[in-house]
């Protein structure tokens, strides 16, 4: 009795795998990541091998796009020049310091077909750290006077 049990846990388990499609890598689109990523830069990414002629496809982020935020990216999906059974896409890192890009879920209309490895990498913040008036913020300006208006 209690093998059977294992045994129906780990066919759960490989049905729930199974059901979320094959994973896939995002690959640089240009062959390799730049030299120095910063804050704010878009980076162009592919996903290859998908089915032929069940496009277009789009990523999403599984829990949600405020989720994605969080974390510190945005994902935006390009269908322009993208070859058959291709999927492209730029991401973009809103954070600095190590961050990792979750997994994605790779859609064609309503249905799921696959989903990304979740990749890291390191990206520099646009404040120069030797810089200590980098991080202060600019103090407020006095209001800007405005004479009468010319039509009076």
């Amino acid at each position: 009795m209690r093998a059977r049990g294992w045994r129906m846990l780990g066919t759960l388990w490989l049905l729930a795998l199974t059901a979320a499609g094959p994973s896939s890598d995002l690959t640089p689109l240009e062959g390799k990541l730049p030299a120095r990523i910063q804050v704010g830069d878009s980076l162009a990414v592919r996903v290859q091998g998908l089915p032929v002629g069940r496009g277009p496809y789009r990523l999403e982020p599984a829990d949600g796009p405020e989720a994605l935020v969080t974390q510190g990216w945005q994902v935006l999906n390009v269908e322009v020049d993208a070859a058959p059974g291709e999927l492209r896409a730029a991401v973009i890192p809103l954070k600095s310091g190590r961050i990792t890009l979750p997994s994605l879920v790779i859609r064609s209309g309503q249905e799921q077909v696959g989903q990304t490895n979740p990749f890291s990498l390191e990206v520099a913040s646009e404040l120069d750290p030797a810089n200590p008036e980098a991080h202060k913020p600019v103090e407020p300006r006095p209001p800007v006077g405005f004479g009468p208006p010319l039509w009076l």
